[in-house]
């Protein structure tokens, strides 16, 4: 009896040790095969699916994935599902959200300086000279501030320029005075607002329809034709006036953290990835555009061309939130504003 219990101990221990060496090199993995595992990368923005900023995050998942073997398992989430805009770059600066793509304001509560491309009849109102400045030494300097704010923009994506809606032509100076615009909570558009002569109403964008169609305010100027059409305020707004003072354009922005943290090559590929969606966003958001407003058209909607001699009266308007921009954030804006000025002159 004593034999067979031996016998079946040493059986016992044989098979112990023979289970944690086939487990050997795997320590701390949920499978056998982990060293295949994916990494994710989670890449989040507040629109809908919709929307063209989804489709640019798509194509970035698809470039990412095919350069990177799949290495990298990209996951999207729309519709604000992993936070506000604020909650997602302080994702970016914990770390916890590897990319996020919003427009410049949002970014202003981090660093202010940024908010230069906000500034009405700033930037070129022509779209290839646009998308060259964003190329530019200059504009890259000023992308680069955010880095201190542990957040790193690899890319610019452009969606469209801004036009006024209003229920009249918004084309001269005196147009715009006594009325009432849902701006976005940025110090930049609240001073553009009154520099017009008009007050600023701040309101969640879901709310805009109706305070526009019962007359809580009388017009918007923070959205490309493609999304006026989208949020239908072409139904309760008559009339808008092309004046391209902006853009909405988005910013592709990740975690300096996570970015610092990845192989050389990968950081090159996450890069690349963003610009390489650059291009399908541009041309899909002006072909959207461009059906809205035929469709826009159609349903009765008056679209309105301001001439040059408009367009510089508008300029002189708001020049003291140039000023203001300045004034508020110093030297380091003053060098910055400069050089971007001198490269806009120079695509002339």
């Amino acid at each position: 009896m004593k034999k067979i219990l031996s016998v079946l101990l040493v059986l016992v221990l044989a098979l112990t040790f023979v289970g944690c060496g086939s487990g050997a090199g795997n320590e701390g993995k949920p499978n056998g095969d982990t060293a295949k595992d994916k990494v994710a990368l989670k890449i989040a923005h507040t629109s809908t699916p919709e929307n063209v900023r989804h489709l640019g995050a798509e194509e970035v998942k698809k470039y990412l994935e095919a350069q990177t073997d799949k290495q990298y398992e990209v996951q999207l989430y729309p519709s604000s599902q992993l936070g506000s805009d604020k909650e997602l770059i302080e994702g970016m600066q914990s770390g916890n959200v590897e990319m996020v793509i919003l427009p410049v304001s949002p970014l202003g509560g981090f660093q202010p300086l940024v908010t230069m491309l906000d500034l009405p009849f700033f930037l070129p109102d022509n779209k290839d000279d646009l998308l060259a400045l964003y190329k530019s030494d200059a504009m890259q300097a000023l992308f680069d501030t955010t880095e201190e704010a542990g957040v790193k923009i690899i890319g610019v994506w452009h969606t469209g320029y801004k036009q006024f809606t209003a229920n009249k032509p918004l084309l001269t100076p005196a147009d715009y005075k006594g009325l009432k615009y849902r701006t976005q909570p940025s110090p930049i558009l609240i001073e553009t607002v009154k520099a017009l002569g008009g007050s600023a109403v701040n309101l969640p964008f879901a709310e805009v329809y109706s305070a526009l169609q019962t007359g809580a305010v009388d017009a918007q100027g923070d959205n490309p034709l493609n999304t006026v059409y989208d949020m239908k305020f072409n139904e309760v707004q008559s009339d808008i006036t092309m004046t391209n003072h902006g853009t909405l354009d988005m910013l592709v922005m990740v975690s300096k953290k996570w970015y610092d943290s990845l192989p050389a090559d990968v950081q090159q590929t996450v890069v690349a990835a963003a610009q390489e969606a650059s291009d399908i966003v541009v041309d899909k958001s002006y072909e959207v555009s461009n059906n809205a407003m035929e469709l826009m058209k159609a349903k009765g909607n008056k679209f309105h061309e301001i001439n040059e001699e408009q367009r510089a009266a508008l300029q002189e308007q708001t020049k003291s939130v140039k000023e203001y921009y300045l004034n508020q954030y110093g030297a380091k804006a003053k060098q910055l504003m400069t050089a971007i000025e001198q490269a806009i002159q120079e695509l002339k």
